[in-house]
């Protein structure tokens, strides 16, 4: 997950300091310019330029922030879920996730009302473990 995190970063910060530093640059051969209208002061490049760059720089970090999260559907979403066995996991059975019964496949017996962990998902079979006693869903 940090992996994907430092690409995202990498990805978009050049190109949000090239668009920062291209806007100023920009500004700055303004004021040169030879019609006199066209000539903005400093005054009004540098508010203007800090506060673009503040609001794209906070939306990056919005942007980086999201992509570091953990995946909350799909297959991605269900690994690592807590449920409930519904029938004897002897080793296949039913178990209770994310609100849904699902099939499931388990290394050993567990027992009927168990606490189960997800650790893969194929298809639409869940490979699950029993879960330690004491988290309560």
């Amino acid at each position: 997950m940090n992996r994907n995190r430092k690409s995202t970063a990498g990805a978009i910060l050049p190109g949000v300091l090239g668009g920062i530093i291209a806007m100023v640059i920009g500004s700055m051969m303004l004021i040169k310019a030879s019609i006199p209208e066209l000539r903005p002061s400093l005054r009004i490049i540098i508010p203007v330029a800090l506060g673009i760059s503040l609001i794209l720089i906070f939306l990056v970090y919005l942007v980086i922030r999201a992509h570091a999260r953990r995946s909350l559907t799909g297959k991605e979403g269900m690994v690592g879920e807590i449920g409930t066995a519904r029938t004897d996991l002897a080793p296949e059975g039913k178990v209770f996730v994310h609100d849904e019964l699902w099939e499931a496949e388990a290394d050993g017996f567990i027992p009927s009302d168990a606490k189960v962990k997800v650790t893969r998902i194929t298809g639409l079979t869940l490979k699950v473990t029993k879960a330690d006693e004491r988290i309560i869903i």
